[in-house]
């Protein structure tokens, strides 16, 4: 397996690992931050489901097109962006205790840029089979 899938899937284990954490402390009797359910959340969908489903489709679909990914370069950007992103709005949920929209934004921006360069990347990959 090539590097750029498998970290997007060693990171989104990390991610699944530190969500159930913070699932777990999100139970009643614990209950260390109320920011726990917006932590919980993010780090199981964009974190844990997200990621591996990027290190998935940039594994399986050049394959299933027999076309080599458009570019390596793109694959690490957007892993890079995703990975700021995702603790960035983490980070800013439990330490505003709320959500800060102004800063949410900006490290969800960059989650949505690297999904932006994912879904280049890809197509790309998939119309040079097609030519």
């Amino acid at each position: 397996m090539e590097k750029a899938p498998l970290r997007f899937i060693q990171s989104s284990l990390v991610y699944g690992v530190a969500g159930g954490v913070a699932g777990v402390l999100w139970l009643p009797p614990i209950e260390m931050s109320p920011a726990g359910p917006g932590i919980h959340f993010y780090l199981l969908i964009a974190g844990w489901l997200g990621m591996l489903l990027c290190g998935i489709a940039y594994h399986a679909i050049p394959r299933f097109v027999g076309q080599p990914l458009h570019s390596r370069r793109m694959a690490v950007w957007h892993f890079y962006l995703a990975n700021v992103g995702i603790v960035g709005v983490c980070a800013s949920i439990a330490w505003q205790g709320s959500t800060q929209p102004k800063v949410v934004a900006v490290f969800a921006g960059l989650v949505a840029l690297g999904l932006l360069l994912f879904a280049v990347n890809l197509w790309r990959t998939m119309s040079a089979a097609a030519e």
